[in-house]
């Protein structure tokens, strides 16, 4: 981590200044401060419309400018004390200074639990001379990393124009899969797993704000093998199906953009004692970043259907609704 340490001084002496005097707050010595906030989280682990407040997920944060330089980078910013401030670990505040007079700064950030941020340090790495032009993820590997990393930018921004804080909109970097199902006959199947065939699951993610439009994008490592995954969640037993509503067949997982995926289900029909595997393709599209992707199973015992919804991750909003409707798949 580079950060510019002749702010930090002034930082430390003018706080401690000023807590030692009754009715003087930090925002008086001009503390740089944001708030982070994403229209609609899906990982369990978040809820609202913000990165919560338990430092479950935290931000990492560049600033820079072509007048100021790297002015620091890659800077844990976690909530402390009712705000996110600059801090030496999530919790403890360790608060940086605007640059003094009417300068501004640009932002760029990324957002993740702690241990992404440890398990991938290595791996992350910032513009050297203006942070907050690009941040990549170097040969990433979602298998063995599967986490949720989030970006965000805020360009030309100074002290008095924000009163301090920089509000910024996070955006999720990679694709959500999701599962749901149901049967013509109640409970005549039990759906037991669900496997993506053939991921594509190691590249370098490229985040770019030197351009008039934030972009995040991906490159496959060359030579990187495709593998199988397969969605956690079911449980030993599986899932006992309906025959008039959809049920969530078990948990979202996050992948690089690439073109979809075969699918193998396993089932067993009620009253049997072997389950069974069937391997089918689903509607041709192409995953891509920021995107949710679920796809709704009709089982009967003589054909699969699959409806795929395509919404915006951070909305909720349908974008695609399958277009064409039910997709029928060859006889089971």
């Amino acid at each position: 981590m580079t950060k510019l340490h002749f702010p930090l001084l002034i930082a430390v002496s003018l706080l401690a200044g000023a807590c030692g005097k009754t009715g003087i707050s930090t925002d008086e010595v001009r503390e740089l401060s944001v708030s982070p906030k994403i229209t609609q989280l899906t990982k369990a682990a978040l809820s609202g419309n913000t990165l919560g407040t338990d430092n479950t997920y935290v931000v990492y944060l560049s600033a820079s400018s072509a007048e100021m330089g790297n002015y620091f980078s890659d800077q844990l910013y976690s909530y402390c004390d009712g705000k996110w401030r600059a801090s030496s670990e999530p919790g403890t505040p360790d608060p940086i200074i605007w640059p003094t007079g009417s300068k501004e700064l640009d932002f760029l950030g990324i957002a993740c639990m702690p241990q992404a941020h440890a398990d991938l340090q290595d791996q992350i790495k910032w513009d050297a001379t203006l942070p907050a032009n690009t941040v990549k993820i170097e040969d990433w590997d979602l298998n063995e990393y599967p986490y949720d990393i989030m970006y965000a930018s805020k360009n030309a921004q100074g002290y008095t124009s924000n009163n301090g804080t920089v509000d910024m909109q996070f955006r999720h970097s990679q694709a959500l899969i999701t599962f749901s199902a149901k049967c013509d006959i109640a409970e005549a199947f039990t759906l037991k797993g669900i496997t993506v065939k053939n991921l594509d699951h190691v590249g370098t993610l490229m985040v770019d704000n030197s351009q008039s439009t934030l972009t995040a994008s991906w490159t496959k490592k060359e030579g990187s093998t495709p593998a199988d995954m397969e969605v956690s969640g079911l449980g030993e037993d599986g899932i006992v199906l309906s025959d008039t509503d959809y049920t969530p067949c078990g948990d979202g997982f996050i992948i690089m953009p690439q073109s979809a995926k075969s699918v193998t289900i396993k089932y067993r029909l009620r009253n049997a004692v072997n389950d069974l595997e069937h391997t089918f393709d689903i509607p041709r599209t192409v995953w891509k970043v920021g995107k949710k992707y679920n796809y709704a199973l009709d089982l009967s015992l003589e054909e699969i259907k699959v409806t795929p919804t395509i919404t915006n991750w951070g909305t909720g909003e349908n974008e695609v609704n399958s277009g064409d409707g039910a997709h029928d798949i060859k006889p089971l």
